[in-house]
Order: structure tokens, then C-alpha cells, then sequence
């Protein structure tokens, strides 16, 4: 009897050690499988800031980084607002430029020139004397190409940014007769083909309610700074401009003697979802952008004049 009981209890003590030890195994792969599943989630997402401006100048406000939204758990992924989760007005921008061309070469000398500011090659591309500007002429003094802050270099780099078209009647008597002329920035024509203003609407306060967004993910914050949140991504669509917030910086700018920057400083605009933001003005395009007209005059490409502006 004494060698059954022993017998008995010494399975018993077998299977107690057997059944703990898979326990505790199966408590680990467990774990191993937790933990694998943990570590396949992304601790972040990077969104990709706006690349759509080809030449730039940096300043202190036209970086607009990209947001990384944190993401720790599967939780947290389900429930992570969007920042594009609205209704979108996209607009299609198309370069019709050949870049083997003669004038896709001519432009890029110019982008690198306004890029570097290089008042003597922009010079050497102007009419001699003055040049048509929005709705006024300048003389050259006028411009102050030395100056690198001055309106002229914002409103070619953002032109030229944003592709060109080609024309056949740049309006100048000087021009060459059989070579086409192309007009740089296709804003203006697109967001008019696109977007027409309404019967109802008067044109000018229709087209100065709208912005462009020219470029992919492009930040909209919730401040006019690189340091406040980010409320909304836009990308090559049209928006809302907050008119009430933009009116009284006009004044506030007027009362200071500042002149307003196309690509420094920042856009007060309104979302599909009604939220608030500020747009940095290099990626903010108006439907009356400044435009760039070019010409060849005895086979030399020119800037002929710069129709547009508020």
C-alpha cells in the first residue's frame, strides 16, 4: 500500500511540476506575442511637408515642417483625428512647359537668379526704361532689385513656381512676331476655369474670398507661427480666406507703414469644417496672384510686364 500511495503521489507532484511549467511557458509566448504586436505599431506618422514650390529663400516664417501625431497603441490609432478629414475643393495646375524647351531653360536660369537674388540678370531680362506692374508702370528705380526684400522677388518666385502657359500676343510692339510668349503662374486661369464665380456674385469680392493652396500637405495652424499647432492639411485646393481676420491685419499692417509679403508672413483662412487656420503665404496663392509675361525681343527671352495683384 505504502508503494501505491508513493507511487500516486509522485505522479501527482509530476503533473503539478508538468502542468506549471506550461504555464508559464504559455504566460511568456504570450508575452512575446504582446510585445510583438506592440512594436509593429509605429510610434509615429511623418506627413510630408509641401514641396510644390520649386524656389525658395529662407526666412523665418517660410519653413512649415511637417507634423509627426504621435500613435502608441492600436487605441490611439483608431481614434487619431484626421487633419484632411473635410470636404476638398481640389484644383488641377498644369505646367505646360516642355522641359527640353528653350524657354524651360530660360526659366530655370531665372528661378536660380531669383532664388540668389541676382538683381543683374533680372535687370538684364526688364524693358530698359519702366515695366507694367499690376495696374500702375515702374521704373527701375522703383523696384529696388537691390533690396532682397523687395515685393518684385516674392511675386517672380511664387510665378514661377506655380508653372506657366503658353500665348501668342504679349500686347508689345518689340516683341519677336513668330515666337510664342508663355505666361507664368497658371492660378489666375485655372481657378477661373475651375471655380467660376457665380451669377450672384460680384467677380472682385468672390475672387478675394478664395485662396489657393499650391503644393501637397500643406500645414494650416492654428496661429500665424511655425510654433502653434497644426489644425488641417491642404493640398492644391481652393479655400475660404477669413476676410474679418485679414481686413484688420490690412490695417494694422497700414497703421506699422509694413507692406504686405507674398511669401514671407501668413493667411487667415476658414476650413470646409469650419475651424480657424493660418496658411503660410509662400503655399497661398490669390485667384489675382501677380502674374510674369515673357517674350523673346531679337531672339533674347524678356520680362515683359506683370499683370495682377489686389
Amino acid at each position: 500500500m505504502k508503494k501505491i500511495y508513493f507511487l500516486i503521489m509522485g505522479a501527482v507532484a509530476i503533473s503539478a511540476i508538468t502542468g506549471a511549467t506550461l504555464a508559464t511557458a504559455g504566460r511568456q509566448t504570450g508575452a512575446q506575442n504582446q510585445q510583438s504586436i506592440e512594436t509593429n505599431i509605429p510610434e509615429s506618422t511623418s506627413i510630408p511637408e509641401a514641396t510644390a514650390i520649386a524656389s525658395t529663400v529662407k526666412t523665418n516664417n517660410d519653413a512649415v515642417e511637417a507634423t509627426t501625431p504621435q500613435i502608441k497603441t492600436q487605441t490611439d490609432v483608431a481614434i487619431q483625428p484626421k487633419l484632411d478629414d473635410f470636404p476638398h475643393q481640389r484644383i488641377v495646375l498644369v505646367d505646360e512647359v516642355n522641359p527640353e524647351s528653350d524657354f524651360a531653360q530660360f526659366r530655370q536660369q531665372l528661378r536660380e537668379a531669383v532664388r540668389s537674388r541676382d538683381a543683374e540678370f533680372l535687370q538684364s531680362i526688364l524693358p530698359p526704361n519702366q515695366i507694367g506692374i499690376g495696374h500702375g508702370i515702374s521704373t527701375l528705380p522703383d523696384l529696388k532689385l537691390e533690396n532682397h526684400n523687395a515685393p518684385i522677388w516674392g511675386w517672380l518666385e511664387k510665378a514661377l513656381a506655380a508653372g506657366c502657359f503658353q500665348t501668342t500676343n504679349q500686347g508689345q510692339p518689340d516683341v519677336d512676331p513668330q515666337s510664342p510668349g508663355w505666361i507664368c503662374n497658371t492660378v489666375p486661369r485655372d481657378f477661373a476655369r475651375q471655380y467660376p464665380a457665380p451669377n450672384s456674385a460680384d467677380g472682385v469680392s468672390y475672387e478675394l474670398s478664395r485662396v489657393i493652396v499650391v503644393g501637397e500637405n500643406v500645414n494650416v495652424r492654428s496661429q500665424p507661427s511655425v510654433e502653434s499647432p497644426v489644425v488641417g492639411l491642404l493640398s492644391n485646393e481652393v479655400v475660404k480666406v477669413n476676410r474679418q481676420i485679414e481686413e484688420q491685419r490690412a490695417r494694422e499692417r497700414a497703421q506699422r507703414g509694413e507692406d504686405y509679403s507674398s511669401i514671407n508672413g501668413w493667411t487667415a483662412v476658414i476650413l470646409p469644417n469650419a475651424k480657424p487656420g493660418y496658411i503660410s503665404n509662400r503655399f497661398a496663392y490669390s485667384p489675382l496672384e501677380y502674374q510674369a509675361v515673357f517674350g523673346t525681343v531679337k531672339g533674347q527671352w524678356r520680362l515683359l510686364y506683370m499683370p495682377g495683384g489686389e
